[in-house]
């Protein structure tokens, strides 16, 4: 009877052991460019189609909070140039502001 206890119980361990696992889940990083290069394809993407932003100009806000961590006073000078093009209309205008912020970053 006790071998019949002991050999349930190993059986038991066995499969539940493996169901356990050690650490939890593994969280693996997200391969994401930092927002001043996803900027500036964007703003490359601009100057040669003249069209708007639209919500990539989310990623021209971040880059700008990126830059000001370290450059505060740049990053208030590019926020202008930013804005510009988020109001500009015409795709010519569009195109020589985008290529102007680039020069910048």
């Amino acid at each position: 009877m006790r071998a019949n206890k002991f050999l349930a119980t190993i059986a038991l361990v066995a499969i539940v052991s493996p169901l356990a696992g050690c650490g939890g889940p593994k969280v693996v990083p997200a391969n994401v460019a930092p927002a001043v290069e996803q900027s500036k394809k964007l703003l490359e993407e601009i100057a040669n189609s003249g069209k708007s932003p639209g919500s990539g100009g989310m990623i021209l806000t971040e880059a700008l909070t990126e830059i000001a961590k370290s450059d505060a006073a740049k990053a208030k000078t590019l926020q202008a140039d930013v804005d510009a093009i988020m109001t500009a209309g015409k795709p010519e205008e569009l195109k020589a502001k985008a290529k102007a912020l680039l020069e910048k970053l």
